[in-house]
């Protein structure tokens, strides 16, 4: 592996990180979990960002802030610290079996390579998650995970992750055939301060994983226990997920597996209940 390096640089302030990025074939490595299994072998400079003040979790005024460092295993550590309206961040971050991946992977990693990555990146999305981002000009932004997902890719580095303390609930579930693997399907509803439903679902798309936040499917979150609900909301999630064709044959099963996951988050969310199948 890194059969091109020539250089490796560990800087100690994001100023300098940037700087670094912009030069043609460099690559940032947090974790590793990622970049150490692929998309290594034209890397010709390694960026290491783990001397970088990106870590830890604080509640600053009415947002909880998330540093681009913070490991999985971290995250479910926290699990007190965020508290049930965050919770489906935390079901997200221990959905992640392998507990090996789990103590490497960071938040910004999963979030960095826009691979829209199952489970931290469709709970953030439930959440209405703000990313920070850094611009090769210095420039902060704070993005909406979808709209970071599917922008133009540019030099930038992610600072951090900001979510709404005062959310009220929130749930994730996922679907995978065995615990070493990711999810073929996953979705996570969140619950606003004032009432507000919010759904996304991940897994979608022949190539990566798409997030995608189903609209439609949230507004009819909070009717339940309608006696046609049921069609109704398999109906409209259907309507905004997208249609693919994939080598196994199996895009419909996930499009349907991914209804189904949602539908059982409201159910159980209607209930006041932990819905079951959940991160698995």
């Amino acid at each position: 592996m890194y059969l091109d390096l020539e250089d490796y640089k560990r800087p100690a302030t994001v100023e300098q990180c940037i700087d670094l990025l912009g030069g043609k074939g460099s690559s940032a490595i947090a974790g590793g979990t990622y970049l150490n299994v692929r998309d290594h072998e034209r890397v010709a400079r390694l960026v290491d960002l783990q001397a970088l003040p990106l870590r830890g979790i604080e509640r600053v005024g009415d947002a909880v802030k998330v540093g681009a460092l913070v490991t999985l295993s971290e995250l479910v550590d926290a699990a007190g610290e965020l508290g049930p309206g965050l919770g489906a961040l935390v079901e997200a971050a221990r959905g992640e079996r392998n507990l090996c991946t789990r103590n490497r992977s960071t938040v910004g990693g999963r979030l960095g390579r826009r691979r829209g990555d199952a489970r931290v990146a469709t709970a953030l999305a439930a959440l209405d998650a703000k990313l920070e981002l850094l611009a090769a000009d210095g420039t902060r932004t704070h993005v909406g995970v979808t709209e970071y997902l599917t922008a133009a890719a540019a030099p930038h580095l992610v600072l951090g992750v900001s979510l709404r303390a005062d959310t009220r609930a929130s749930r994730y579930a996922s679907f995978a055939p065995t615990v070493m693997e990711s999810p073929v399907a996953d979705a996570a509803l969140a619950i606003a301060a004032d009432g507000t439903w919010r759904l996304a679902s991940g897994g979608h798309g022949p190539h990566g994983r798409g997030v995608v936040v189903l609209a439609k499917a949230s507004a009819l979150a909070g009717d339940a226990h309608a006696d046609d609900w049921r069609a109704r909301f398999d109906a409209a999630a259907l309507d905004e997920l997208p249609s693919f064709a994939d080598d196994r044959g199996s895009a419909e099963y996930r499009r349907d597996l991914s209804v189904t996951l949602a539908a059982r988050l409201v159910a159980a969310a209607s209930n006041g209940a932990t819905p079951s199948g959940g991160a698995r």
